[in-house]
């Protein structure tokens, strides 16, 4: 990647310097051209340069060049414009229209998806119902399709065939957490009216007050462009609160738990998802933690595209779970805790 953007910076250097170098050119042309139109006037013709002849011929040179440049510039406005088309016509042909379904509880039946319609990978035979008001947790390899899943349901994929049924309002949190450019409470908020009880209850269930109290203006603080002020552990927090202040009826929640440590996700399982704050709410987790799994109320695993299993569990009570065994250990949960350093 770095020797491919050396090389292209390479490149738009030399097409600077050809670029300058035509247009000095353009500007000498006109002037040398005048200087031998002038000598052949004296030296061949042997006549002498008077006013009116040089004035008329400095004229006449003058509106010559400059028809030249808006021609030339033309030209280039021109080529510019073919590209461009060129390039919307690529985007357009690969470019999927958002797909709007039919309102109701979250459904799949007999889905064929893939990314864009040139995409190799697609989901194939996707039949789900999907456990409404509980937590859906899916699993599988990396490249088995678990997110191109959460943007088929949110009409983000192209579809070739089968049915889908979903809430009309939908909170999304993806893999690499987006960020406006505005503080913290803006991208929770995210435009809702301001509910202070019930913004502090989300930003405390994401863990969120012991690093707002090391931020210079705690939730007043700006993130910067996507984020770039945080670390990726907040990030991912802030975007997973802004999906809980929604009052979405569907949260699509994608492997949140990849960039918290172990202290945190245990944290964060605990307040979020072992709470009545997603009470009502149907919940769909893309997740490689391996206990999540068996305290979900639906627990469906990827294979290439497939679903190699969905299986209920009917009466599952989530719990909160230790630090020790987030870790994979048999220490105790209090000594854990204490030994266990802050996210960063």
């Amino acid at each position: 990647i770095i020797a491919a953007r050396a090389v292209e910076q390479k490149s738009l250097w030399n097409l600077a310097v050809l670029q300058a170098i035509i247009n000095e050119v353009t500007q000498i042309f006109p002037y040398l051209a005048l200087l031998v139109m002038f000598g052949i006037h004296i030296t061949v013709d042997k006549k002498p340069l008077e006013a009116s002849t040089a004035f008329t011929t400095i004229y006449l040179v003058k509106n010559i060049r400059r028809n030249i440049m808006m021609a030339s510039a033309f030209s280039r406005f021109f080529a510019g414009a073919l590209v461009a088309f060129g390039r919307l016509d690529k985007y357009f042909e690969s470019a999927v229209p958002l797909v709007k379904y039919q309102v109701g509880p979250l459904r799949i039946r007999g889905g064929y998806f893939r990314r864009n319609k040139k995409a190799t990978f697609r989901l194939e035979d996707i039949n789900l119902d999907f456990v409404e008001g509980g937590l859906n947790v899916i699993t599988g390899q990396s490249g088995s399709g678990k997110s191109t899943l959460l943007l088929a349901i949110l009409g983000e994929t192209y579809l070739e065939g089968g049915n889908v049924t979903a809430p009309a309002d939908i909170a999304f949190a993806s893999q690499s957490a987006w960020l406006q450019n505005e503080t913290i409470q803006d991208n929770i908020l995210f435009g809702s009216p301001m509910e202070k009880a019930r913004y502090d209850r989300v930003v405390a269930a994401c863990c969120l007050p012991e690093d707002l109290k090391e931020l210079p203006l705690r939730d007043q603080t700006v993130v910067g462009e996507n984020g770039t002020s945080l670390s990726g552990g907040q990030k991912a927090r802030v975007a997973l609160a802004r999906a809980l202040y929604s009052k979405a009826p569907l949260l699509l929640l994608d492997d949140i738990f990849s960039a918290l440590d172990a202290k945190t996700s245990a944290g964060v399982w605990k307040r979020c998802f072992c709470s009545d704050l997603l009470h009502g709410r149907t919940i769909v987790l893309v997740t490689q933690v391996p206990w999540i799994s068996s305290q979900a109320d639906m627990a469906i695993s990827l294979e290439k595209g497939q679903v190699n299993s969905a299986e209920p569990n009917i009466g599952v009570v989530r719990q909160p779970i230790k630090i020790a065994e987030v870790l994979g250990g048999d220490a105790d949960d209090d000594k854990t805790e204490t030994e266990t350093p802050p996210e960063p």
